[in-house]
């Protein structure tokens, strides 16, 4: 006999609101997805704010949609996601990893943050050992699990956006998709923006950068879009500083993380922007690379991609427990496994 189980949900803050999806894992398929607005600010800065309203607004949610226990897989912030490409002594074995991170942590290994690195594995040879090490604070993931456990759900999964993102992309556009290439992801938003670079499927570099400036002239309507109160010049000025920002990043990435020896090949726009169409444009002007806008199926707004890349997280050996755990090696190895 088969029972229903309930469906699973995927959870993301930003701003002003709430997006969520749910999704039924026996059908492998959407039931619902939509964003819930508030009239304070959900997220600022990478951090939950007005607690007390949120979770309030959440627990209506929750008896709404009749999902008390359901599981809940969300996503945490780029603003204080780390990843690293660190060199370890080639005689250690896999299970004595996790051990030497915890004993050289904040002495030869040096994180922005107290929190343990997950970490995997990307090449050992005779001579050398390297790994990708993945942090985030863990207090930080603490203060999600303590919100959605207070509503009656089940916080199973953390995930960061740009991982999230990144796999929605490569299930859902083949045809893009090539592990050979240095992709960068461009995450564009009128508040911030995150510029992550893939190779053979595994981020290689990542950098978040708010635009804490021209917060004041956005302003967010009843339908949760973005307007701009300032005038267009102000706009262009504002557009071309991003522009050459990100001019410098591929600078950096080619002279700096790559010696000179790789650079980005291709570059992928999204973005809950109100002109993403315009940026394309520019970009296209710019930079003298193939370059796309992210489209999903079903007729999913880019908003959603983070949602979206949840569904194909298969391995949850990185569910959440009273350790706070948020990647596996084995996921951050193949991003789609």
């Amino acid at each position: 006999m088969i029972f229903n189980k309930k469906p699973n949900l995927f959870l993301m803050f930003k701003d002003k609101s709430i997006f969520y999806m749910i999704y039924d894992e026996q059908k492998k398929q959407i039931v619902e997805h939509d964003q819930i607005i508030l009239d304070q600010p959900v997220l600022i800065d990478g951090q939950l704010k007005n607690d007390t309203l949120v979770k309030k607004r959440l627990e209506f949610f929750v008896q709404e949609k009749k999902l008390k226990k359901a599981k809940v897989l969300f996503i945490l912030p780029d603003h204080f996601s780390m990843i690293r490409k660190e060199e370890i002594p080639v005689q250690l074995e896999e299970n004595e990893i996790e051990n030497y991170l915890s004993l050289h942590l904040n002495s030869s290994i040096r994180l922005p943050f107290d929190s343990p690195p997950f970490f995997q594995i990307l090449e050992k040879t005779a001579e050398s050992q390297y790994l990708l090490l993945t942090a985030y604070p863990k207090e930080q993931v603490e203060t999600y699990q303590g919100l959605i456990e207070g509503v009656q759900l089940q916080a199973y999964v953390a995930d960061f956006s740009y991982l999230s993102v990144y796999r929605a992309f490569i299930n859902s556009d083949k045809s893009f998709h090539s592990k050979e290439d240095h992709l960068l992801l461009i995450q564009w938003h009128p508040f911030d923006s995150s510029l992550s670079v893939f190779h053979d499927d595994i981020p290689q570099f990542h950098r978040h950068t708010n635009f804490t400036r021209v917060a004041q002239n956005w302003k967010q309507n009843s339908k949760g879009l973005w307007e701009w109160t300032g005038t267009e010049q102000e706009l262009e000025l504002v557009i071309d500083e991003q522009l050459n920002a990100i001019e410098r990043f591929l600078d950096f990435y080619k002279f700096s993380i790559m010696n000179g020896e790789k650079m980005v090949t291709k570059v992928l726009l999204m973005g809950h922007y109100p002109k993403l169409d315009y940026l394309f444009k520019r970009l296209n002007e710019r930079i003298d690379l193939k370059i796309k806008m992210l489209e999903l199926p079903l007729d999913l707004d880019q908003i959603f991609a983070p949602l979206y890349g949840l569904i194909s997280k298969k391995n949850h050996k990185d569910r959440l427990n009273k350790k706070t755990k948020t990647n596996s090696p084995e996921e951050d190895k193949r991003i789609n496994g």
